[in-house]
């Protein structure tokens, strides 16, 4: 009888013979283990600790990196938005400052206010203009008919304002 039989705990009917197990060698069919070596089924458990605690700080770095960058990019976006509006201000202060500039080339530029200055600078208006011609020149409007227009323009409305006054 083999060792195995006598572990049984079921009792056996009356009349029943015994029944020898057989059991076939440990080592048949496995590889041959080399003298020293041990076999590991699992990892030991301090080592699934530490690979545990190593994932879950992986974890945790990568959640706070995420969170950083989150914070960062809005930091970020808050001060561009920032000097957005600060871009927007000046924008429109320059608007403002480009109407007053055009607003005040119009007033020191209009023909009463040169006529206005001119005689305070003692001149008096031309009754005459005349222009001097150059050969070869056509009937097409040249650049000086358009300064003569705005001095002709200037002398009328000097005219109209003072009167009569040259020598």
């Amino acid at each position: 009888m083999s060792d195995l039989s006598m572990l049984s705990t079921a009792r056996p009917q009356a009349g029943a013979q015994p029944v020898e197990l057989q059991t076939a060698p440990a080592t048949e069919g496995l590889p041959a283990i080399p003298a020293g070596r041990h076999l590991d089924v699992a990892p030991e458990p301090a080592r699934r600790r530490r690979l545990a605690r190593l994932a879950i700080a992986a974890g945790l770095l990568g959640t706070v990196l995420s969170l950083f960058i989150i914070v960062a990019a809005n930091v970020v976006m808050a001060q561009q938005s920032f000097d957005l509006e600060t871009v927007r201000g000046d924008q429109q202060d320059a608007q403002r400052r480009n109407a007053s500039l055009r607003a005040d080339v119009a007033r020191l530029s209009s023909p009463a206010r040169i006529v206005d200055e001119a005689k305070k600078l003692g001149m008096v208006p031309a009754h005459e203009f005349g222009f001097i011609e150059s050969e070869g020149a056509s009937d097409a409007r040249r650049p000086g008919d358009e300064i003569a227009e705005t001095l002709q323009d200037t002398a009328k409305a000097a005219r109209d304002a003072y009167g009569d006054t040259a020598p």
